[in-house]
């Protein structure tokens, strides 16, 4: 164990603080002190019931957390391996503490939480509602007013602002204000036009939540601080039941979080909280705030640890690692609105540890430039970078590795994998789409309600082929030596010759021994036939309900059945929203979840994502976080993916379309804290979108850092220059990174 690691191990209580780089092991090391600490609570007579309580950000990684603190405690003797502690999202966390007191809140005790795709669906519908005052809005915001009246640009700006709302809702309730508060804060301000239908906006989604008894994410953070600090009786007994609280992934947390694992742990004050400022990338989407880790770092009763040694990446990934932390520190020593990398640097493992530092493939570290070393546009650079992997993994042993390509965007995600394809690389696209797996289980459930719907051969063939066709080690038995006979395909007994509901109704007729098929197939479709049976019996049931039925009759794995369920429960929520209750309308959704049209969170396929050794997986730099490869492709650097100064370079949030191309969240939370502070007369229209602006350049160097420390043994630096010539410029992180390796004497890779 590292000197680091066994530092935290000896931790026995109070505030603490772990700053953890990239392949530091800081999920063995929580999950040890988990185990340490759950140890100590079952030899003290006085702890009673006390568990230790781990949070962390996602589903997946609670799990992982929970399977390895049940097996260290298994390793260790205890004979109760699954007692003493809760590991939960803070999601999670914060639904227990509301639903143990719903109605201090003003909630029902059968609540429901709204994910973000219905947010959004409802922020949509009120705009549609108020398209008059949109286009009134329009006009006060746009550089060219006139623009109002042509479609594409007024189409783009009722996108825009449907994401505006969203994240603006999102931000007054992280500083708990209500509609009536936010309107008594804003009583003094003149811009009418805008603040009144935002105020009406929110006012009007509050009210729907209120309607249908639900929450949505932030709400639901947003009460349980309300619970916690209106209930003391409450927040004692969660504190004697959970003394200790680790918190993972810390880098992520919000205010509303901050303030929850505050409430737990006031009293006696065991807060341990573990991440890594430079991996807070999450920001612009989730109201993450990369500052307060630091702050909490920084405090002077905090017990700071650090796990600075990392197996993970060669060395000279590393330096290159440690070279961009360094170079930010100088370089933005005067921009104070940009926040550099933090320290510690990264260290390698000692030369006993038994995650020894690869040695990894020369150059370590290289960048792409095409000859003439000037970068290329998008959809060159993309197609030459398809060309390059697809020759490197027909070099021997390339098989052996595994490989990765990270962009900035979902669309330039899509773009390479088609790329790759094109090439007949193997491509690994599962952490950018929906996986098969889940797909296919979700346009199942879709035939049988159609089966319901419209009983049809086309439906019926599916269902058979998902979920009912006998499985063979091979696809064709031997009847004999000259007679090869095939399992079928279709479904056995279909008459070919019939038409419609006539053909189906008589298959539905069939006995056991007239299906004309082996005996595996004939038993399989006869089964099939006495569960549409079922189906066609149940009509009168919500959709729903209907799902669930179904997914009896399909469906055997408990991933399968959880599947279904929350299938089911979303079913459910669309139809107390819209009033929708047919069968139609319900397949149509489940489709659109199933081709990723519509988003919702299902739960994970018994393992995580694994990478393969010859494959090329594919995805985006914030969803690699987490993960790593042989050898990684780093594309998309340019000065718009990437920008470094907050008044010159173009910027996503910065709109061609409005007045001074100002960030219209940022503005208006600026006049809203300017209010909170009672502060409106130093508040100056601009300097927030400069602001938002630093604030993004910040978090695309801990996002570049996150890409560099993928690679394990190589890592490839790809610049474009955007989707046009005179677009974007290589992103001035390139630049410095390929004039380090110069400096360095590494080769170029390429050229």
């Amino acid at each position: 164990m590292r000197t680091g690691q066994k530092a935290v191990l000896r931790y026995a209580g109070g505030p603490a603080g772990i700053s953890a780089v990239p392949g530091s092991g800081k999920t063995f090391t929580l999950s040890l002190l988990a185990c340490k600490l759950i140890g100590d609570l079952a030899r003290d007579p006085d702890a009673g019931a006390a568990e230790v309580l781990v949070v962390t950000f996602a589903r997946s990684a609670a799990a992982n957390i929970r399977q390895r603190i049940r097996e260290y405690r298994a390793a260790m003797g205890s004979r109760t391996p699954g007692l003493g502690y809760t590991v939960c999202t803070l999601h999670s966390l914060a639904n227990r503490i509301v639903r143990n007191r719903p109605g201090t809140v003003g909630l029902g005790a059968d609540f429901r939480v709204l994910d973000e795709s219905e947010t959004r669906r409802f922020i949509a519908s009120f705009i549609g509602d108020e398209a008059q005052r949109a286009k009134e809005l329009a006009a006060v915001l746009f550089e060219q007013p006139r623009s109002v009246d042509n479609a594409k640009v007024f189409g783009r700006f009722r996108r825009d602002l449907e994401g505006w709302i969203y994240t603006l809702f999102r931000e007054f309730k992280l500083r708990s204000l209500t509609p009536d508060r936010l309107a008594s804060v804003l009583r003094d301000r003149g811009d009418q036009v805008v603040w009144s239908l935002m105020l009406d906006l929110y006012d009007a989604y509050q009210r729907q939540l209120r309607d249908l008894d639900a929450v949505d994410y932030t709400d639901l953070l947003r009460l349980a601080v309300e619970a916690l600090e209106q209930d003391p009786e409450l927040c004692s007994r969660l504190e004697r039941k959970w003394p200790f609280v680790l918190e993972d992934e810390a880098q992520d947390s919000n205010r509303l979080q901050e303030r929850i694992i505050g409430c737990l742990t006031r009293g006696q004050g065991n807060w341990v909280r573990v991440g890594d400022p430079n991996q807070s990338i999450s920001t612009t989407f989730t109201g993450a705030d990369a500052k307060l880790l630091p702050a909490f770092l920084a405090r002077s009763e905090t017990r700071r640890y650090e796990l600075p040694q990392s197996g993970r990446c060669a060395r000279p990934i590393l330096d290159a690692a440690n070279h961009w932390i360094t170079w930010s520190r100088e370089f933005y020593r005067h921009f104070a609105k940009v926040d550099p990398l933090e320290p510690p640097l990264i260290a390698p493992t000692d030369a006993d540890d038994p995650q020894p530092n690869p040695r990894g493939y020369a150059p370590q570290v290289c960048s792409y430039l095409p000859v003439g070393r000037q970068p290329a546009v998008w959809d060159d650079t993309c197609d030459r970078m398809a060309d390059l992997i697809q020759e490197r993994l027909r070099r021997p042993g390339a098989d052996t590795y595994s490989w990765a390509v990270l962009v900035p965007t979902q669309r330039q995600a899509n773009q390479v994998v088609e790329a790759l394809r094109a090439r007949a690389v193997p491509v690994d696209d599962s952490l950018v789409r929906i996986s098969d797996a889940r797909r296919i289980l979700i346009e199942t459930v879709a035939y049988s309600l159609d089966l319901v719907v419209s009983p049809n051969l086309a439906a019926l063939e599916a269902v058979w082929q998902a979920a009912y066709a006998p499985e063979s080690e091979a696809p064709e038995l031997e009847v004999a030596e000259t007679e090869v006979v095939a399992e079928p395909k279709e479904v056995p007994g279909i008459d070919k010759t019939g038409e419609g509901p006539t053909a189906f109704d008589a298959w539905l007729a069939l006995e056991l021994e007239e299906f004309d098929a082996s005996p595996e197939a004939s038993q399989a479709a006869w089964e099939l036939q006495a569960a549409v049976r079922r189906w066609l019996d149940s009509v009168s049931l919500p959709p729903d309900e209907f799902v669930l039925l179904a997914a009896q009759d399909l469906f055997g794995t408990p991933f399968e059945l959880a599947v279904c369920y929350c299938l089911a429960g979303y079913l459910g929520e669309h139809m107390a929203r819209d009033r929708h209750h047919d069968f139609a309308s319900c397949s149509a959704l489940l489709r659109r979840i199933a081709s990723g049209a519509e988003r919702i969170e299902l739960p994970d396929e018994g393992g995580t994502y694994k990478a393969e050794s010859g494959t090329v997986t594919v995805c985006t730099m914030h969803g690699a976080k987490g993960l790593e490869w042989d050898r990684v492709f780093l594309l998309g650097l340019n000065n718009y993916a990437f920008p470094a100064d907050p008044e010159t370079d173009q910027f996503m949030s910065r709109l061609y379309y409005v007045k001074d191309q100002w960030d219209l969240p940022a503005e208006l939370m600026a006049v809203v804290d300017h209010a909170l502070d009672q502060r409106l007369d130093g508040f100056m229209p601009g300097v927030a979108t400069v602001d938002n602006c630093a604030a993004y350049v910040s978090e695309r160097l801990r996002l570049l850092y996150v890409g560099l420390t993928r690679a394990r043994e190589q890592v490839v630096l790809v610049p474009d220059c955007g989707r046009s010539r005179n677009q974007n410029a290589q992103a001035e992180a390139h630049r410095e990174l390929d004039d380090y390796l110069v400096r360095v004497h590494a080769s170029p890779a390429g050229g």
